[in-house]
Order: structure tokens, then C-alpha cells, then sequence
């Protein structure tokens, strides 16, 4: 005959307690699974976060440049544009400033009142740079006008070069592999004429 234990005495059996270490054991794994994935997405998001903020530094930068930039200087280059920024007072000359991608980078050209060249990288991963510029009366044009070479065969004078009014700047971000990933625009409405404010 067996003989019960008093409640006071009675303990857990060993499939109890293997049940309920099996329990205990998918609950930790699931907890380190859900960790481990919140890890991976803040890493993720502070290296997007990082690039933003270099673009956005670019952008603003391009912005500032193109602001100051003298009326009808502005020349197409191989690989980007380049135009003579006013100088910060009325003292000082304006400077050669040019963007271009080169090496895979957005970089900025600046030639210092010294004569000497510095070369900025803005931005890594850029495979394209395309300039367009905006005329009034006429509009949006791939293409920048320059000097013409005959005179206008009606009047016999030298026509007059119309000026930008704005300028759009369109990157061409490279993704994986070197595939395209994305573009970035900026428009910028230039000086036709004066000083322009810093």
C-alpha cells in the first residue's frame, strides 16, 4: 500500500520539471532572437542616419555655392559644372568652384586666392552628376548657352546669351554592385545680377 504525502510535502515530478524548463528555454531563445534583431536594426539605421547627414551636408554646401555664384559663369565640364563664387565681402576676388564625380565621389574644386587647387570629397557612392538649367521664357534645357560665333542674320548684331535663372543638379547615387540606387535633386534659383547676400 502506498502511502500519500501530506500537501505540505508534496514536490514537483520530473516531467514538471522538464516541461517546464523546455518552456523556459523557447522563451530565452525567442527573447535573444528578438534582441539580437533589434541590434542588427539600430546598426542598420545608424549607418543610413550617417549617410543621410553626409548628403545633406553636400546638399547644403552645393546649395551655398550656387547661391554665390556669379552671374554667367557657370561652364559645363566633363564631369560636372564650374562657376566663380563671389567672394565673402566686397574685398575679396571670387574663386573657381567646381563639382564633379570623379573616383566614385561627389567632389567639390576650389581654387583659393593663392592659385592653389583643393579638391574636397563631399560625398562617397556617386556614379553621375547631370546639370540642367532654367531660362525664362524659355525653360528647363539640358544644355548651357554660351557665346554665339555668327551675329543674327536679320540684324546683323551680336545676340544677346540669355542668363540661367536656376539651376538643377541631379546625382546619380550607386547602390550594390555599382548599380544605381537612387538620385538626388537639388534646384537652386541663381543671381541674374548684383551681390548676392552670404
Amino acid at each position: 500500500m502506498k502511502r500519500r504525502l501530506p500537501e505540505s510535502q508534496a514536490g514537483f515530478t520530473l516531467i514538471e520539471v522538464l516541461i517546464s524548463l523546455a518552456l523556459f528555454s523557447v522563451m530565452a531563445m525567442a527573447g535573444i532572437a528578438m534582441i539580437e534583431s533589434i541590434l542588427r536594426i539600430e546598426e542598420r539605421t545608424k549607418g543610413r542616419l550617417e549617410r543621410i547627414g553626409v548628403m545633406q551636408r553636400a546638399m547644403y554646401l552645393l546649395t551655398k555655392d550656387l547661391e554665390q555664384a556669379e552671374p554667367g559663369s557657370f561652364a559645363e565640364t566633363e564631369a560636372g559644372i564650374g562657376f566663380l563664387r563671389r567672394g565673402p565681402s566686397l574685398f575679396e576676388p571670387s574663386r573657381p568652384v567646381g563639382y564633379a564625380v570623379k573616383d566614385g565621389a561627389l567632389q567639390r574644386i576650389v581654387t583659393d586666392t593663392s592659385g592653389q587647387r583643393k579638391e574636397e570629397r563631399l560625398l562617397q557612392g556617386v556614379s553621375g552628376l547631370d546639370a540642367n538649367f532654367y531660362y525664362r521664357g524659355i525653360g528647363w534645357s539640358p544644355a548651357l548657352f554660351v557665346k554665339p560665333e555668327t551675329a543674327v542674320p536679320a540684324i546683323g548684331v551680336a545676340e544677346e546669351v540669355p542668363q540661367p535663372i536656376a539651376v538643377g543638379l541631379q546625382m546619380t547615387i550607386a547602390g550594390e554592385n555599382g548599380t544605381p540606387a537612387g538620385k538626388l535633386e537639388r534646384v537652386v534659383e541663381v543671381a541674374t545680377t548684383g551681390k548676392a547676400i552670404p
